[in-house]
C-alpha cells in the first residue's frame, strides 16, 4: 500500500518546493509515497485542462479510489480526514491516489468521473498551495492516527 500525489507540473517556487519535500518524507515515514508529476504542455486553456485531465486518467490506477481536490467537493476537519484516512489504508486494497489540478483547475465534466471529491475548504488556493495544505494535513493524519504529538 503506498499514497500516491498526481499534479500536473513540478511546483515552481523554492520555498513551496521544499516545504513540499519536507511534508514528503514525513508522511514516508508511516507509508510508501509516490510523487506523480507530469509535465502540461498546452497554452491554450481549455486544450491544456483536456490534456491534464487525460494524463490523470493515465497515470490513476483507478479513477474510482482516486480521491480528487476540489473546492465543491467534501470538506473534513483534521480528525475525520485522518478516520477517513485511516479506513482507505485498513479496507482499500489498492493506492491511495490524492489528485490536484493544475492551475485551471478540472472541466465539471472530469469530476462527474466517479472519483471522491474533496474540498480543503470553500476558499479557493493556488494549485501549489493546494498541494502543500494536502500534504501537511496528510502528514497531521497519520499523526492523529498514531497518535504522535504534532502542534495544534
Amino acid at each position: 500500500m503506498k499514497i500516491r500525489f498526481i499534479w500536473p507540473g513540478e511546483t515552481g517556487r523554492q520555498c513551496l518546493s521544499h516545504l513540499e519535500k519536507d511534508y514528503i518524507e514525513r508522511i514516508s515515514r508511516f507509508v510508501r509515497v509516490e510523487k506523480v508529476v507530469f509535465k502540461s504542455k498546452h497554452v491554450d486553456e481549455g486544450k491544456r485542462l483536456y490534456f491534464e485531465e487525460k494524463e490523470i486518467e493515465k497515470r490513476c490506477k483507478s479513477l474510482s479510489n482516486a480521491i480528487v481536490l476540489t473546492e465543491n467537493g467534501v470538506e473534513m476537519d483534521s480528525f475525520k480526514f485522518a478516520g477517513f484516512l485511516e479506513d482507505k489504508l485498513n479496507y482499500s486494497p489498492s493506492d491511495i491516489e490524492f489528485v490536484v489540478g493544475g492551475e485551471a483547475g478540472f472541466s465539471k465534466d472530469f469530476l462527474k468521473k466517479g472519483m471522491f471529491l474533496l474540498s480543503l475548504s470553500k476558499m479557493t488556493f493556488t494549485h501549489e498551495l493546494a498541494r502543500i495544505i494536502l500534504l501537511e494535513q496528510v502528514y497531521r493524519a497519520f499523526t492523529i492516527i498514531k497518535n504522535i504529538r504534532y502542534q495544534r
